[in-house]
């Protein structure tokens, strides 16, 4: 499933319609505020708050993907951050 198909669903949500009347920047700026949310989520040590907000930054964070890149899965997104992951515990930096 590409993350505009993942978006479309989120979109029609009943509980979330008003996604798609935000700007790119009003997403970032949300994002924004729910990485304090969960910041704050980890320092209270709540664990149900953090998994909340970990769903929501998920769920913002597809929908910016999205903008960017229409045919791209959440698989390659995740595909990209293992790898990454990998690259860093064998070589200890960053690809190039």
């Amino acid at each position: 499933m590409t993350t505009q198909e993942i978006s479309a669903i989120a979109v029609s949500d009943k509980h979330r319609p008003f996604i798609s009347e935000f700007t790119l920047h009003g997403k970032a700026e949300w994002l924004a505020d729910e990485v304090k949310e969960l910041i704050q989520g980890i320092e209270n040590q709540d664990a149900e708050n953090i998994n909340e907000e970990i769903g929501d930054i998920a769920f913002l964070l597809l929908h910016i993907a999205s903008h960017f890149n229409k045919d791209k899965s959440l698989l390659d997104y995740i595909t990209e951050a293992k790898e990454k992951m990998i690259y860093r515990a064998i070589h200890g930096k960053q690809p190039k």
